[in-house]
């Protein structure tokens, strides 16, 4: 990266001093100096597109050999899911299985790159963990609802509840199994 700083110092060096000694009819030396800061915005775009596409390079080689987005994620993700769905089936308590499942796949997200703090709420958090797990909003957005619900509300989570939870962990699990391979 460095390089490429120094050559675009050197590049803008060089247009700058081939100005300097330009004299035409009709242009005072000053003027000329004016003719050089003219290419000034044009350098400046050529170094923005000569770093980035250097950085995108980076990026793109520091992303090879490494398993597709979400895969290890995905089937952590459908593993923690597939438990949380059995314990619904086996009658234990809905507040305490959505609260724990959220936990645990919070946990998966945020050692793959989402970013949560203690500041965050949870709908800030789902917007983080939707760039690491490859599934639609909509099924995100409802579990995060059912954990809001389990985490803070003081009434009762039912079967109502419990149902709702194990349709939109079905969903989900049945998404990322389609995409973990």
């Amino acid at each position: 990266m460095s390089v490429v700083v120094a050559g675009i110092v050197y590049l803008l060096v060089v247009i700058f001093n081939s100005f300097r000694g330009i004299s035409t009819p009709g242009f005072r030396v000053g003027q000329s100096v004016d003719a050089a800061l003219s290419f000034v915005p044009l350098a400046l775009v050529l170094a923005l597109g000569v770093t980035s596409t250097v950085w995108a390079l980076q990026r793109h080689r520091r992303t090879q050999g490494s398993p597709p987005p979400g895969n290890v994620e995905s089937k952590q993700a459908a593993s923690v899911i597939r438990g949380a769905l059995a314990s619904l089936r086996r009658g234990t308590d809905p507040r305490s299985v959505i609260i724990n499942c959220y936990r645990s796949l919070t946990e998966i997200l945020q050692r793959s790159g989402a970013v949560n703090s203690p500041a965050m709420t949870a709908r800030e958090f789902e917007l983080s963990s939707q760039q690491v797990l490859s599934v639609r909003r909509d099924a995100v957005h409802r579990l995060t609802g059912l954990f809001e619900i389990a985490r803070y509300s003081n009434r009762d989570v039912g079967r109502k509840e419990a149902s709702e939870a194990e349709a939109t962990l079905s969903e989900l699990r049945l998404e990322l199994e389609g995409t973990a391979g």
